[in-house]
């Protein structure tokens, strides 16, 4: 932040971030600027050895985690970007106050020059308009946007972007590569911070519907010869991205989640599970001790409730998949905790697990 002469994006959030980070950088790509991005994902370029031969026409966008705000930071983004706010890394921060506080950070050096975009659907991210220095904009999935506030909303599925009085439009929302309404307040923040970033609205378009994603996010990564469907979702570690997942599907599915518990709370994710799941099968964690007592909490009170299966392995949750009978449709891996992949997989691909255990086609 302190050294980059190009413009500075920063995204953070609960949930989002990465799909969003990402977005941003691709639709900066697209349009042919030079882009660089960092953040939670470990492989490909590291950005910092770039910092000093970084031009004023190039860009940086940063997904900023929590942890990376915990101490004061220097300088805000030119562009800083919140998609929402829940409880997340209390283990971390003890409060939820306290992790609003980390947040807020991001926004806290911008000036009347800078940008702030802000979800105006998330009740805690739409608090901070009041304390930021910066010229405010927000994205709603609301049909019109509220009184006196400029940004992204969508009408008659169509992304809509108003400010100085002119609207544009974005695109609709089914030539978006990535299904969910929770990509299309993605693809408003991608968008509107492009448009922001000096990106003409047709190379927004055009990126915003070639965007196909990252990995390990709700991506169909095997079909067996039974037919069964494998949905790799294990970046979700949190209830609410989970939940996201679930509601991408029109039938119930089996779920296989668990891990380790960050001081969150499970019972939207109960609820989510009652209604959209048929099968569950859990994997051991202080997080999977939570979810199932909300579950117990709510079972004989409701219609739908799922059967829950325990297990100890990935490898018995494989086993217990290819018991069921019939096989079902789709099997999606949504840990909703922490702690899935470095406990569970083995550094192995939940493609390789699947063709290890199960036939595919």
């Amino acid at each position: 932040l302190e050294y980059c002469t190009g413009t500075v994006i920063g995204v953070t959030g609960s949930n989002g971030k990465s799909t969003t980070s990402a977005w941003i950088a691709h639709i900066l790509k697209h349009a042919g600027k030079t882009a660089y991005l960092a953040g939670n994902a470990r492989e490909g370029q590291q950005v910092l050895d770039k910092i000093e031969t970084m031009r004023k026409d190039e860009y940086l966008v940063l997904e900023i985690s929590d942890r990376q705000m915990i101490e004061s930071i220097p300088k805000s983004p030119h562009i800083a970007v919140i998609t929402n706010i829940s409880p997340n890394h209390l283990d971390d921060h003890g409060t939820l106050d306290q992790y609003i506080t980390v947040k807020k950070r991001l926004f806290s050096h911008q000036n009347s020059n800078d940008i702030a975009l802000v979800n105006w659907d998330n009740e805690l991210t739409k608090s901070f308009l009041a304390e930021i220095p910066a010229k405010k904009y927000i994205f709603t999935e609301n049909s019109t946007l509220p009184n006196a506030q400029e940004g992204c909303f969508i009408a008659n599925s169509e992304l809509l972007f108003t400010t100085e009085g002119n609207t544009i439009s974005f695109g609709k929302t089914d030539e978006l590569l990535l299904p969910g309404k929770h990509n299309q307040a993605n693809a408003q923040a991608a968008a509107t911070t492009c448009f922001f970033a000096g990106i003409s609205t047709e190379a927004i378009k055009s990126g915003l519907q070639s965007f196909a994603g990252l990995p390990h996010r709700t991506k169909l990564v095997a079909t067996t010869e039974t037919g069964i469907r494998f949905y790799d979702d294990i970046q979700s570690t949190t209830p609410e991205s989970t939940i996201a997942a679930l509601q991408m599907f029109t039938e119930k599915i089996v779920l296989i989640a668990g891990g380790d518990d960050k001081g969150m709370t499970y019972g939207a994710l109960s609820e989510a599970i009652i209604a959209n799941v048929e099968q569950l099968i859990i994997l051991p964690g202080s997080g999977s001790d939570v979810l199932f007592a909300e579950l117990e909490s709510r079972k004989g009170s409701t219609t739908g409730y799922p059967t829950i299966t325990s297990v100890l392995s990935f490898a018995e949750a494989l086993l217990v998949v290819n018991a069921l009978a019939p096989h079902p449709d789709n099997v999606v891996i949504s840990p909703a905790c922490a702690g899935f992949q470095s406990h569970f997989l083995e550094n192995k691909s939940i493609t390789s697990w699947v063709s290890e255990m199960i036939s595919l086609t």
